[in-house]
C-alpha cells in the first residue's frame, strides 16, 4: 500500500517549533511516499513520470485522445524540455485500417527541422499499443536512437508483438525538440497517447 504523502508546513520547522512524534514520522515517511508515488507528492525526476506534472496524481501525460480530438493525420508531441529523454505511450491507436503503417519523426532543434521519419509498425488492420522511448533527445549529439516495442491487434483479433530500433543520424549535433507520430492511412481512427519523461540529471 502506497504511504500517504503529508508535507511539511514551514510552521512547523522554524527555530521555536518542538521536535514531535509527528513530524519524526513526517520526515520519515514523506520521501518513502514520493518513492511510491502518492498523490499530491513532487514526482521523482530520476523515474518516469508525466511530463506536464511536478506532483503525482496532477498531470496524466495525455497528448491524444480520440473521443476528446477525433480523427489527425498526425500528432505532434509538446516541446522537450532540457535535461529529459522522453517515452510516448500508446493505448490502442488505430491507424486508420486496412494496410496502414504508423511512423515517428524527430524534429531537429539545430535545424529547425523534422528529420526523415521511420515507419514503426507492420501493415495491419487493427490498433496497437506499447511504448516508444527516445534516450537521451535532450542531448547535443551526432545521432539519435528510437526504442519501441508494440502489440499489434491485427484485424482486431490477432496480438502479435512488433519492435523498432532505430538510428537517426545528423550532421551536426543537435538536440531532439519533440517528436511527430503520423499514419500512412490518413488519420488516426482510435485510441490514446501519453508522453512522459525522466531526468538525465
Amino acid at each position: 500500500m502506497t504511504t500517504p504523502y503529508t508535507g511539511l508546513p514551514n510552521g512547523d520547522i522554524d527555530q521555536d517549533s518542538p521536535v514531535t512524534q509527528e513530524l519524526l514520522t513526517t520526515l520519515r515517511d514523506d520521501p518513502i511516499a514520493m518513492a511510491e508515488g502518492a498523490t499530491g507528492a513532487p514526482v521523482t525526476a530520476a523515474g518516469w513520470h508525466p511530463y506536464n506534472s511536478t506532483l503525482n496524481g496532477t498531470g496524466d501525460g495525455k497528448i491524444y485522445d480520440f473521443a476528446v480530438h477525433g480523427a489527425v493525420a498526425s500528432v505532434e508531441t509538446p516541446a522537450f524540455d532540457a535535461g529529459y529523454e522522453y517515452m510516448i505511450v500508446s493505448e490502442g491507436v488505430d491507424t486508420g485500417g486496412g494496410s496502414a503503417t504508423a511512423s515517428i519523426a524527430l524534429y531537429r532543434t539545430q535545424a529547425a527541422a523534422y528529420a526523415t521519419a521511420f515507419t514503426i509498425t507492420p501493415a495491419v488492420n487493427g490498433p496497437y499499443s506499447g511504448y516508444i522511448i527516445l534516450p537521451l533527445a535532450q542531448r547535443s549529439l551526432r545521432l539519435h536512437f528510437i526504442d519501441s516495442f508494440l502489440e499489434i491487434h491485427a484485424n482486431n483479433t490477432t496480438a502479435s508483438a512488433t519492435t523498432f530500433r532505430g538510428v537517426v543520424k545528423h550532421t551536426t549535433a543537435t538536440a531532439i525538440g519533440k517528436a511527430k507520430l503520423a499514419t500512412s492511412g490518413g488519420s488516426f481512427q482510435g485510441g490514446k497517447l501519453y508522453l512522459y519523461r525522466r531526468s538525465l540529471l
